[in-house]
């Protein structure tokens, strides 16, 4: 059976020593569309204010954009390796990747 990806689901945390701008710019190798982004302020075990960034992508075209992001570019063996574990029942796909080296380009 051909899966196909519905939804691209994008989560990461701002700390307090990372600047919330540099994270957001960081995910720009991902193409996402900049509307797709919420916010969400948070408390981390020790008190300190952690930025919960979301970010879900469901329509097609941003879902292609996605794939055809510089980041994707990048690492579309592994993914095309891993496909079908990164892929729920439900068509989301799960990719993991470090802010720093995204924001290294």
């Amino acid at each position: 059976m051909k899966k196909t990806v519905g939804h691209v689901s994008v989560e990461t945390f701002v700390h307090a020593t990372e600047a919330t701008e540099k994270v957001l710019a960081a995910l720009a190798p991902l193409a996402l569309p900049p509307e797709a982004a919420t916010l969400e302020e948070s408390t981390g075990h020790h008190g300190n204010p952690i930025v919960v960034v979301h970010a879900l992508v469901t329509r097609s075209r941003d879902i292609a954009a996605f794939f055809s992001s510089p980041f994707v570019s990048a690492v579309r063996q592994e993914l095309s390796e891993t496909l079908d574990a990164r892929l729920d029942e439900k068509g989301m796909l799960f990719v993991r990747a470090d802010k720093q080296d995204l924001y290294r380009g």
